[in-house]
């Protein structure tokens, strides 16, 4: 619920001695959808993306209040740098080949924006993060929207191979 106040100005001018603005701040609602889910439970899951891939899935940043919601900062927070939002306000130390694209970080009743994550893994194993979104929502406080991948490596053989490139069980 949006706060409202007045603004009061007191002048000498016999005619109008006082003059009143009414003042409404707030009334942005954040609503975050990914993955399927929209609010708590939000998240992108990338599965398994073979090395040197691209993994793409999409986070919607929705104003469903009745006043302008601020978005102060859509921070990426992850201890790889296999993981790039060209929309993010802040990103992590060491994450190249991300160009940020800067947003109108302000929106209105009704609007949306479509944060892109990227993932590129350059080895196997499991990759996390997530997308921390600071708004002007008293009420929702700051969001966080896990991220997670698996840079899926070349098959490995539980074998030995002969001469000939063949797995042979029994070599090992």
């Amino acid at each position: 619920m949006p706060d409202n106040t007045e603004l009061v100005i007191v002048s000498d001018d016999r005619n109008r001695e006082e003059i009143r603005f009414g003042l409404t701040a707030g009334g942005g609602q954040l609503e975050v959808c990914a993955g399927g889910v929209c609010g708590e439970g939000a998240a992108v899951a990338f599965g398994n993306v073979p090395v040197g891939d691209e993994g793409r899935e999409t986070i919607e940043i929705k104003n469903t209040g009745n006043g302008e919601l601020d978005l102060r900062s859509l921070r990426l927070e992850s201890a790889s740098a296999e993981f790039c939002i060209p929309e993010a306000t802040e990103l992590p130390e060491g994450v190249a080949n991300c160009t940020q694209i800067p947003q109108c970080l302000v929106l209105r009743p009704g609007e949306s924006i479509t944060v892109n994550v990227v993932y590129t893994p350059d080895g196997g194993g499991e990759d996390d993060g997530k997308l921390v979104i600071v708004s002007g929502d008293v009420a929702s406080g700051n969001v966080e929207v896990p991220i997670g991948g698996t840079g899926a490596g070349p098959a490995v053989c539980p074998c030995g191979v002969d001469t000939m490139g063949n797995c042979n069980p029994a070599s090992v």
